[in-house]
């Protein structure tokens, strides 16, 4: 029933996850378009110009990321440890943690399918353009669980704004009843995530998630835990 759960909830948060950013890309414009306009209303009567120049092309608006296609990567995996250069992070699992592999992955996310043995110029165009997932990882005897994704951005959506949308998101998926959402800041592996803490129940069977969120360039990178036994240690998983 555990591990029933938890693949459902996978389920769930990719569902919610996926449509993220495209929700929140497109708030952010219409607060955008919100204000402009409040600021023409504002200044009609007088002589100072109110609408900027590039208003036309505010819902086409992106960020390049600065970085060549070698530093695209999948990341690797050495025993227990995996490391990733593109993301910025190395995982350490526990001893008694498994991993799924790339077929695996690809089983329960199918836009990973085709990422792991492709060229760089083909690895950059896809996780600049969709949702990448690369790692998922669990306790086999509880449930727990850890993932990686990263997903594009709107330069002007942030991931506050991000974050609201995912805690919106579950507080109306109904397979599970959601409750105690605490959206917050953490630091983790030296640098600052925004985070969102929550309490999910299916059929008597109590979870915690957690998201772990940043911004970089153009993407959002998230980790999400999957706590069935209050038995993952973050700090210790996810090291400098």
């Amino acid at each position: 029933m555990i591990k029933k759960a938890w693949i459902l909830l996978v389920i769930a948060l990719i569902a919610t996850l996926l449509v993220a950013c495209d929700n929140g890309n497109e708030k952010e414009r219409n607060i955008q378009k919100e204000e402009t306009i409040e600021n023409v209303e504002n200044t009609e009567n007088n002589d100072t110009p109110a609408i900027p120049e590039n208003i036309e092309n505010t819902e086409n608006t992106e960020i390049t990321i600065n970085k060549n296609a070698n530093e695209y990567t999948m990341g690797e995996w050495n025993g227990s440890t995996y490391t990733n250069t593109f993301l910025n992070m190395k995982i350490q699992l526990p001893s008694d943690w498994t991993r799924y592999s790339e077929k695996e992955i690809a089983s329960l996310y199918s836009e990973t399918i085709d990422l792991y043995n492709i060229d760089k110029e083909s690895l950059k165009e896809a996780i600049e353009n969709q949702p990448v997932f690369y790692v998922f990882a669990q306790n086999p005897n509880t449930g727990s669980n850890i993932q990686v994704m990263s997903e594009k951005a709107d330069k002007d959506a942030t991931v506050d704004l991000y974050v609201e949308v995912v805690k919106a998101g579950l507080d109306e998926y109904e397979e599970f009843e959601y409750s105690n959402f605490v959206i917050g800041n953490e630091t983790l592996m030296g640098r600052e995530f925004k985070t969102l803490s929550c309490d999910a129940t299916y059929y008597g069977i109590n979870l915690k998630q957690k998201y772990y969120c940043e911004k970089q360039d153009n993407l959002i990178i998230s980790i999400i835990v999957t706590d069935s036994s209050n038995d993952v240690d973050i700090p210790a998983i996810f090291v400098n």
